[in-house]
């Protein structure tokens, strides 16, 4: 992780403790720790910061693993291989500067700590970037957490899986999984929460920021974008659904053109930010 990136998760943390909602920014307890290790799987800049036997692998104290044995000595983790999407998620990088694999927390949705996103059953480590767009959003509960985590999965599963039909003839094609960005997750996550409040449907929220514009407040410089919603009363299934109704909107998500992916939802609410840089 850059200086610049652990300024921005500082600077997040020291946001939420103003308003009282700073507890995820506590180093967690995983299992029993590594020596006298009390930074397992929070952020880095070097290894010296997280003791005992863990080093700084893609900007969190970790190991570098080559099978789950390697990551036995703390409970609860297993090795993640370097091309699964959570590896890519942590490493905020298609092609991460890594060997092997590295030792992440096994997750269910909705079972990671605030401020981490469960990617294909692990948690990955990623504060959200410390600009006002994002220091202003509700605190993700466990129920939010676990719509976002769910409505991820099945638009991954949908990916992986191929052949859907948007309504032009054409079955999509099998791709990769995208990659988690919690820039992505939180302009996702503030449209999501202007749309449970003022019950607008659109990609231009109340204060008048088009898609475009959000990404440009959380430092993602995009090269192609894309973004769905669904305003449903119902759980992360039928929002797909609804996503999936809309013609454009299912090429979207079905597109290779994408690498990158965020999700928010707020109530019934429900927004998917995908993009590549």
């Amino acid at each position: 992780m850059t200086s610049e990136r652990r300024r921005r998760a500082r600077a997040a943390c020291f946001l939420l403790a103003a308003v009282g909602l700073a507890a995820g920014c506590d180093d967690p307890t995983v299992g029993a720790p590594i020596g006298s290790n009390t930074n397992w799987l929070t952020v880095c800049d070097q290894t010296a910061e997280c003791g005992g036997k863990a080093e700084c692998v893609c900007g969190a104290c970790s190991l570098e693993c080559g099978t789950d044995a390697d990551c036995e000595d703390v409970r609860g983790t297993r090795c993640v291989p370097l091309a699964e999407p959570a590896v890519r998620s942590q490493c905020m990088s298609d092609t991460p500067a890594l060997t092997l694999g590295m030792c992440l927390e096994r997750c269910e949705p909705g079972a990671c700590p605030l401020e981490q996103a469960c990617v294909e059953g692990a948690c990955v480590v990623s504060a959200p970037p410390a600009v006002e767009l994002c220091a202003g959003l509700p605190a993700t509960d466990a129920a939010t957490g676990t719509r976002r985590d769910q409505l991820l999965v099945l638009l991954e599963g949908l990916r992986s899986a191929g052949g859907v039909d948007c309504g032009d003839g054409t079955p999509s094609v099998v791709v990769a999984p995208l990659r988690w960005d919690a820039r992505l997750a939180c302009a996702a996550t503030a449209l999501a929460a202007d749309m449970a409040t003022t019950r607008r449907q659109s990609l231009t929220d109340s204060a008048g920021r088009d898609t475009v514009a959000r990404l440009e407040l959380v430092g993602y410089a995009e090269r192609a974008w894309g973004e769905s919603f669904a305003l449903v009363p119902g759980d992360a299934e039928a929002a797909l659904a609804a996503m999936l109704s809309d013609q454009a909107s299912c090429l979207r998500l079905v597109s290779p053109t994408f690498t990158a992916v965020g999700v928010g939802t707020m109530e019934d609410a429900y927004v998917v930010t995908i993009g590549s840089e």
